[in-house]
């Protein structure tokens, strides 16, 4: 017996990859919407994290993301063995020039100054610590 619910997610996902076709795409568009009274908000499907222009490249900006966990992301792919050096390279960028949007500024100083007292941390994090500490 076929579950709906994984023809539906089947369907979707046909839609948000990329390397279907567009016949394939609009085929699932019209079984979601004709069979399963499913909308779709678009012929790519879901929701993605990141803007893109026209060209479907990434523009880099993150759209309704909480900065925290987008921070966390980047730094698991900096150590993440199947990773790219472009990518970390990449990642690593967007981390350098990231901001403390939506962070307290005074607890952001505080850990910057843990950061700073912590044994276990590098010269060179502390050296960026104070840096930042520095520049606030």
């Amino acid at each position: 017996m076929v579950d709906e619910s994984r023809v539906i997610a089947g369907h979707k996902a046909n839609l948000s990859n990329p390397n279907t076709s567009d016949e394939a795409k609009q085929h699932s568009k019209e079984v979601l919407e004709q069979e399963y009274n499913e909308t779709t908000g678009s012929s790519t499907g879901g929701s993605t994290a990141k803007e893109s222009d026209d060209t479907g490249k990434d523009t880099g900006e993150d759209t309704g993301k909480d900065p925290a966990n987008v921070a966390r992301g980047l730094k698991a792919t900096l150590n993440n063995p199947r990773v790219s050096d472009e990518a970390k390279k990449s990642a690593q960028d967007r981390l350098d020039t990231g901001d403390d949007t939506g962070k307290d500024p005074a607890n952001v100083a505080r850990g910057l100054k843990a950061t700073l007292n912590n044994p276990r941390v590098s010269d060179e994090a502390k050296e960026s610590a104070q840096d930042r500490l520095d520049k606030m």
